[in-house]
């Protein structure tokens, strides 16, 4: 069975155990310790607006959506047989910002030497995350980034899933992408801290 381990944890992936579509692991720093302060990106305040405006467009429009055929996108609200509907066309970039997701970063520090390890981002890992970076890497960087500490303390265990099988990712990516690519592409990823009390989901998400 080939190993579906993403290429850019193997490094601090210890305890392996696979199966099938699923991969869990715990984390480990390059140190030795296995305890970790957990930290997760700050909302910003442009992705905090686009999120409120994408919820009162889906309040106001809250029935069909379609693209016509020059490419516009609309959005039309729920009626009766028609009556008092009202409709609204994006631009371009309106529709760019309504599906636009805020981007999601975990970090880890670990305790005892300090050193940091990236366990996911949105614009760079898990599926689409690849998808995105393959178009633009720029999406990726991290040098501006803000992060909140959401626990202290605790030792770091993931769960991940692949569901595509290779040969329809190399049939989708072709010459472009490879096994380490594939493995950074995989479905979904919990991510959870163990503490002596609970151990508690840090990160979940669906990647596709």
């Amino acid at each position: 069975m080939n190993s579906i381990l993403p290429e850019y944890l193997k490094n601090v992936a210890y305890d392996v155990k696979q199966k099938a579509e699923k991969v869990s692991f715990n984390v480990k720093c390059s140190c030795g310790c296995c305890e970790f302060d957990f930290f997760k990106k700050k909302v910003t305040t442009e992705e905090r607006k686009r999120k409120k405006w994408a919820d009162e467009l889906c309040k106001i429009y809250n029935g069909d959506f379609y693209h016509d055929k020059d490419g516009n996108f609309w959005m039309c609200s729920k009626s009766f047989l028609g009556i008092g509907k009202k409709k609204i066309k994006l631009t371009k970039q309106q529709y760019n910002d309504f599906m636009a997701e805020t981007r999601d970063i975990v970090m880890v520090r670990c305790v005892n030497c300090g050193k940091e390890y990236i366990l996911f981002d949105s614009s760079e890992y898990g599926y689409d995350g690849v998808v995105d970076f393959m178009e633009n890497p720029l999406i990726a960087d991290r040098s501006k980034v803000e992060y909140k500490n959401v626990i202290s303390s605790a030792e770091c265990t993931i769960e991940i899933r692949n569901t595509c099988p290779y040969s329809e990712f190399e049939e989708e990516f072709g010459k472009d992408g490879n096994y380490a690519m594939y493995t950074n592409a995989y479905s979904d990823i919990k991510i959870m801290a163990i503490t002596a009390e609970k151990k508690k989901t840090i990160f979940s998400a669906e990647t596709q």
